[in-house]
């Protein structure tokens, strides 16, 4: 980017860092009311803690959408189809970058424990979780039929179960 002069950068020294001796630096600069580039990303707590700007016109730099990050869910194959409760959690189940960055700072900023975290995000957030919980389509699974591994659900009989509220 440097020595293409992308983004108007041709002038700028590039300086070697790890993540933890970038962030420092960020910090001295933030402290001093100094202006800083750095490269950052997300999700990171760094985008809670710090007022960021991010480069835009960057597709070709850094990817479609100026390299923005996606985050999935991800489970064996099958697994839905048996436990159907659990699948309609998990089709309903979304969490964005911005949620990420966020229970991360409570993470590593704050330290709490990721259990805790989550739970006081959930806490703060209540809507999204009560669109997690929103049932897409009617359990097809009697009680007796369902397997062991799939009991306890979070959602019974079309409804969020007592446990799936009081988690949180």
């Amino acid at each position: 980017m440097i020595e293409d002069d992308s983004f108007g950068l041709g002038k700028f020294e590039l300086v070697r860092s790890s993540e933890q001796g970038m962030l420092a630096q960020v910090q001295r600069a933030v402290g001093s009311e100094d202006a800083i580039l750095f490269f950052g990303w997300r999700p990171h707590p760094m985008n809670v803690r710090y007022d960021l700007e991010y480069l835009t016109n960057g597709d070709d730099m850094f990817g479609p959408n100026d390299g923005e990050a996606t985050v999935l869910t991800n489970t064996r194959k099958g697994l839905s189809a048996e436990c159907p409760n659990l699948g309609a959690l998990l089709a309903n189940l979304a969490f964005t970058v911005e949620a990420e960055d966020i229970v991360m700072s409570y993470i590593l900023d704050e330290g709490l424990e990721p259990r805790d975290a989550a739970t006081r995000w959930l806490t703060e957030n209540g809507a999204v979780l009560d669109g997690w919980l929103k049932v897409s389509r009617p359990s097809t699974v009697s009680r007796t039929s369902r397997r062991d591994d799939c009991s306890g659900s979070l959602i019974h009989a079309g409804q969020p179960s007592a446990a799936a509220r009081t988690a949180v």
